[in-house]
């Protein structure tokens, strides 16, 4: 369980587009800070952004897996395209595997 809150920066920013700082604190550990910047539309809610940022965490929890089952970690090229393809092909395995 976490505490949220945000506090708007860039005031001089694009018409309807919001900038925030996102901050995260742990209840239990009160001292354990998390800071997100971010943006999108300005009539954005402070729960949406926390549900953004709570999705974070099973992207993160994808890509470790597909590092380990299908060797997304275990590519050395040297152009963006064959990088594209074997982060394509990999994730594409991956999808399978589960």
């Amino acid at each position: 369980m976490y505490d949220w809150t945000w506090v708007a920066i860039r005031p001089l920013r694009e018409a309807g587009k919001g900038y925030w700082l996102l901050v995260r604190r742990s209840i239990t550990q009160p001292e354990e800070l998390a800071y997100y910047v971010c943006y999108g539309p300005g009539e954005t809610i402070l729960e949406e952004l926390v549900k953004v940022a709570g999705i974070r965490w099973a992207i993160e929890e994808c890509f470790e897996e597909a590092k380990g089952l299908v060797g997304l970690d275990q590519y050395e090229v040297r152009k963006w395209e064959g990088w594209y393809r074997h982060v394509t092909l990999a994730m594409l395995a991956h999808a399978y595997w589960q």
